[in-house]
């Protein structure tokens, strides 16, 4: 089964890796792009999540995330590196 992802265009994944390799493992680009992917389709997808979401951040239940992405956190700390998201704790 295909399944499509999008993120913003602008995000030159490819390079980034390349000029900033992930110092941990098990690394998947497919993860990264999953994770986007997330930030940009939930508050799409959800219209209450976007008029709750007025500070810009989009709520994800990590348990949830867990399920596709085991190391998602160090995926989004790389994320945070690269100067792509930003996080909220709550």
């Amino acid at each position: 089964m295909e399944v499509q992802l999008y993120i913003p265009e602008r995000i030159e994944l490819e390079d980034l890796i390349l000029k900033n390799p992930p110092k941990f493992k098990p690394f998947h680009k497919d993860n990264l792009i999953y994770i986007l992917h997330l930030i940009t389709s939930i508050p799409t997808e959800n219209k209450r999540i976007m008029e709750e979401a007025k500070d810009g951040y989009t709520p994800i239940h990590k348990e949830t995330l867990r399920q596709f992405v085991p190391n998602y956190a160090e995926h989004i700390e790389y994320l945070k590196l690269l100067e792509i998201v930003d996080v909220k704790r709550q």
